[in-house]
């Protein structure tokens, strides 16, 4: 039995993709910008099995995954068979030290991770590089899966076609000193996911509005991340983040992952700034849990003012993280 097991990280995306112009590549309308996150990781074991076993075994958090769940995961690793050219069965077991499917980025860190530890385990040395290749191959199964291949602060360039639609690292994680201080409200499952919502996009009226929007901010916010201009970025990031969920209230059905404490804490966090000079900006992926920007010398205010409130069931504090990483020990 060959078996291999990485570790990687989720991701923040300051500039957020929503919306696919290719369902089968994962092709985004717009480039994204990203923050790796230190403390939000998923490990994924991959192990790949004799030819008499006739079926992939899918554990996800310590139990046997179903339905959709297993099925994107075979999905992918069907992929990961045609790439190195074998159908073997898999064993594959994953945990993540977050909440899944409550719009964290399970999904980029899981798919990353799967990615790399299937390849490794089926190469002679039993390691694996994190090429353009592999990060293509993860990208069609989770868009932000190709930003966590690197640490730090990552743009995925949309591309026009499948070889162009790749990451790049801005900077390393030693380049800025940002904290992403994560408010959990809420750690339900999704009742749309991600997967499921990008499929939707094309059918809201704002869609054209916010790509011409996203296509005007780039610029900036590179040079704020560059420049380490908190004022410059954060302003920007809200924006982006209410705009997509804006694209998400008018798709066809409508899609709500917002609830009434992660707009509660919008406004606080916004108050926060406004009359008592606390500077910190949020963002929001698709999902109820809110991402709180700040410096690190604005977190212990920051999180002081979060546990105040009595509204995170959860706080985590993450800093710029790694790259993916090869752990010794296995899963299965």
């Amino acid at each position: 039995m060959n078996v291999a097991t990485f570790r990687a990280c989720a991701n923040i995306a300051f500039i957020k993709y929503w919306g696919v112009k290719d369902r089968t590549l994962n092709l985004p309308y717009t480039n994204s910008m990203s923050m790796t996150l230190s403390h939000a990781h998923t490990t994924t074991s991959v192990a790949w099995l004799s030819a008499s076993v006739p079926r992939d075994e899918v554990l996800l958090n310590g139990r046997v995954a179903s339905g959709s769940v297993r099925a994107r995961v075979v999905a992918h690793l069907d992929r990961l068979r045609d790439h190195l050219g074998h159908a073997r069965a898999a064993k594959m077991a994953s945990v993540n030290n977050f909440p899944a499917a409550a719009g964290i980025a399970s999904s980029a860190s899981g798919f990353c991770a799967l990615t790399l530890a299937g390849n490794a385990a089926c190469a002679k040395d039993g390691s694996a590089g994190n090429g353009d290749a592999l990060a293509r191959l993860a990208r069609r199964a989770s868009g932000s899966a190709c930003r966590s291949f690197f640490g730090g602060f990552v743009e995925w360039e949309a591309g026009a076609d499948d070889r162009s639609s790749l990451p790049r690292q801005l900077h390393a994680p030693d380049h800025w000193d940002l904290r992403d201080i994560v408010v959990i409200v809420s750690a339900a499952d999704k009742k749309v996911s991600s997967h499921r919502g990008h499929a939707m996009a094309a059918r809201s009226f704002l869609l054209q509005e916010r790509l011409r929007f996203v296509d005007q901010v780039l610029t900036p916010v590179r040079a704020a991340i560059r420049d380490r201009d908190l004022k410059t970025l954060g302003p920007l990031m809200e924006k982006d983040a209410l705009f997509m969920h804006a694209v998400m209230l008018t798709s066809r059905p409508p899609l709500l992952y917002l609830n009434e404490t992660a707009i509660h804490l919008m406004a606080e966090v916004q108050s926060w700034r406004d009359t008592e000079g606390l500077e910190a900006y949020f963002t929001i992926d698709a999902g109820p849990n809110l991402h709180l920007i700040c410096e690190a010398k604005t977190e212990s205010r920051l999180v002081s003012k979060l546990q105040a409130t009595g509204l995170a069931s959860q706080i985590m504090v993450n800093r710029p993280g790694p790259g993916p990483v090869q752990l010794s020990e296995h899963l299965v």
